[in-house]
């Protein structure tokens, strides 16, 4: 099986895993039978969609994390998605063979990946006003200080990433 890596940098089957498959430079081809690299190219994450992959003969992908439109559309291209387990390639190709990796597929990733929703507290802080009365003859200053501290609710949206 000819599998794409999305990774940091070229350093051979050391390669770390990019921590997400949208954003990475670079991209590693390597025959699973084989552990040989094939291919190694830069992408331009700006440049718009990689699922094409100019040429290559891919089977699957190994990512981090993918956005749910990616993963839709590498499915539409017949293109089968792994979840990285492993920090790099060569881990993850030993895993691979050895267990298994966790396959994507459009409902199981919004279940395991889909927006998350918390409660948090909120801190405030408030300015105080004071007033002072006159100290004989009608003669006086006023100062004042004071700080208020509020708690309230707050509503919180993340995603999960395993790196």
């Amino acid at each position: 099986m000819k599998i794409c890596f999305p990774i940091d940098e070229d350093k051979g089957l050391a390669s770390r895993i990019h921590g997400r498959f949208g954003s990475a430079g670079t991209f590693m081809l390597v025959d699973s039978e084989t552990c040989r690299i094939e291919d190694v190219r830069s992408h331009d994450p700006l440049a718009g969609p990689v699922w094409s992959f100019d040429g290559w003969q891919v089977d699957a992908v190994v990512v981090g994390n993918i956005g749910a439109r990616t993963l839709a559309e590498l499915s539409r291209s017949g293109l089968r998605a792994f979840q990285a387990c492993k920090p790099t390639v060569a881990e993850n190709l030993e895993f691979m063979a050895q267990s298994g990796l966790r396959e994507l597929t459009s409902p199981e990733f919004r279940e395991a990946f889909g927006p998350g929703f918390g409660m948090g507290r909120g801190l405030g802080q408030g300015t105080g006003r004071g007033a002072g009365q006159g100290a004989g003859r009608g003669a006086g200053r006023g100062a004042g200080r004071g700080a208020r501290r509020g708690l309230g609710p707050a509503a919180g949206a993340g995603r999960g990433c395993r790196f």
